[in-house]
């Protein structure tokens, strides 16, 4: 079993975390490729796509008490092409994936060299929920205020979780765990990153993806994944996310296609090769297929459950002409 919501890949070392990353929505698939929980995930952290989002240097200040000006919410959902979480500069703190979801967004996070946390930011209105069930913010222990708003202490299983509102009505949560040194989390670290967030009008910002491709029947877009880099990193691990439903539980599992490109080392190799598809070589199998080298050294990676045809769906994306040149990659990826 492995996840939809799929942005990374052990593409460039990072130590090894026993942090479960990117517990979204998830499908069923024949291999598992990306290490979760209990083992090493290797991604480089940084931004690529996303300027909303504010990376810090390896010199960065901390973030000090501040107060979000009180938002006027007038619309009930999040749009997946658009990506309205902001994480300011925080020491020891770099974003490395962002998920979007119409219910929610979703934001990864390294802390120090080993350590992980999950920054999950709800709409307006919508019920809290884990691997556990309903959260209850209020019934939590109170802690500092965040944003001028109270927060609450929660423990959910071995982690510890800070909640809070951004909005009236509207919550977010950071799920820090701890380190594979044993070291617990830390309440500072947590409160610092609730300091740093801030979530935008529903403009937000805009998502653009490198590459078309028809809408798989009988699914709809729910979101979109990307695997952050700095701005001159030209790794590229970025994609759209599909179901029959939107997902209200970012950790429950769900069906569905998730559509990848990706470039790097890792596909050049072409690992799995099994057949030949329009003239490239690929992996075909039952819930995953690859196409390499599709265009650019990019390779198309397409999964989901055993229901859907998916080498159909891979021979149907077609890259932009220069894919590796972002200022060509378009914002409405869904023919």
């Amino acid at each position: 079993m492995t996840r939809l919501l799929d942005p990374l890949r052990d593409e460039d070392p990072l130590p090894p975390s026993r942090v479960d990353i990117d517990q979204a929505v998830r499908i069923g698939r024949r291999r598992v490729r990306v290490r979760w929980s209990g083992a090493a995930v290797i991604v480089v952290v940084v931004a690529v796509l996303v300027p909303v989002l504010g990376l810090p240097g390896n010199g960065g200040s901390s973030v000090g008490p501040a107060t979000q000006p009180e938002l006027a919410i007038d619309y009930p959902e999040f749009d997946p092409m658009r990506r309205v979480v902001e994480v300011g500069d925080v020491r020891g703190v770099e974003p490395f994936s962002y998920t979007t979801a119409r219910q929610w967004q979703r934001v990864n996070l390294q802390i120090g060299k080993s350590g992980f946390a999950t920054l999950t930011v709800y709409a307006p209105g919508r019920e809290a929920t884990d691997a556990e069930g309903i959260m209850q913010p209020e019934t939590g222990t109170p802690g500092q205020p965040v944003g001028g708003r109270a927060s609450y202490w929660l423990s959910r299983g071995s982690n510890e979780v800070l909640a809070w509102q951004w909005a009236a009505g509207a919550w977010a949560f950071i799920n820090l765990q701890s380190a594979d040194d044993g070291s617990e989390p830390d309440r500072d670290t947590m409160r610092a990153i609730a300091q740093a967030v801030q979530v935008h009008d529903k403009a937000g910002e805009q998502v653009a993806m490198p590459f078309t491709v028809p809408l798989p029947a009988p699914y709809q877009l729910i979101g979109t994944t990307t695997q952050l880099r700095s701005a001159g990193d030209p790794f590229v691990r970025t994609g759209l996310l599909f179901a029959t439903e939107d997902p209200a539980d970012p950790d429950r599992q769900y069906s569905g296609v998730s559509v990848h490109v990706e470039n790097g080392s890792k596909m050049a190799m072409h690992a799995g090769a099994n057949q030949n598809v329009d003239g490239h070589p690929a992996m075909v199998a039952d819930q995953e297929v690859i196409i390499f080298d599709a265009a650019d050294d990019f390779a198309v990676d397409v999964e989901g459950t055993g229901e859907a045809d998916l080498l159909p769906i891979a021979r149907g994306v077609q890259l932009v002409p220069a894919p590796s040149d972002r200022s060509t990659w378009v914002t409405q990826p869904v023919s």
